[in-house]
């Protein structure tokens, strides 16, 4: 059971920005959503939070699920973090929630496209030069993690 299939209906999703520090290139999915307002969009890899898990074991799970990749179990080892934590809210939204977003610049296995029924496309992009079909947060997002902060920023978006 997903979490956000709880009866308040609030929603917790993890992501987590793979970046390769040295070209300033992150890791990103696109949207295959043809009913939804994801489609098309590039998003870091995340998913819902599962009941019982930790916030870093969805993130963890949602990147081996979506990439192949493996991050290592200690959300704290050197190169991962928190970087984030971007709630939603508003007329366009079925139900508020939060993105908890972790960095990571180290991680196993080379990243690729493992579900491609859920994305028709993936792979690195230059930060500099990254296409305008980002999520509102993500630019934000990608920005946390190539100045890693030493705490968490928190942001609210409203969509209408």
């Amino acid at each position: 059971m997903n979490v956000a299939d709880t009866p308040d209906g609030f929603t917790v999703v993890t992501h987590v920005i793979l970046l390769r520090p040295g070209p300033r290139e992150v890791y990103l999915l696109q949207r295959r959503d043809e009913n939804g307002a994801l489609h098309g969009r590039l998003v870091p890899p995340g998913g819902h939070l599962r009941a019982g898990e930790t916030l870093w074991d969805a993130a963890r799970r949602e990147v081996l699920e979506e990439t192949g990749a493996k991050l290592p179990a200690d959300p704290d080892a050197p190169g991962n973090g928190l970087l984030a934590m971007f709630t939603w809210h508003g007329d366009a939204v079925a139900r508020p929630g939060v993105n908890v977003v972790f960095g990571a610049t180290r991680w196993q296995g080379q990243p690729s496209r493992k579900e491609p029924e859920r994305f028709s496309a993936a792979g690195f992009h230059a930060v500099d030069t990254l296409p305008g079909t980002l999520l509102p947060w993500l630019g934000d997002a990608i920005e946390l993690a190539l100045s890693r902060p030493s705490a968490p920023a928190q942001r609210a978006y409203r969509w209408d």
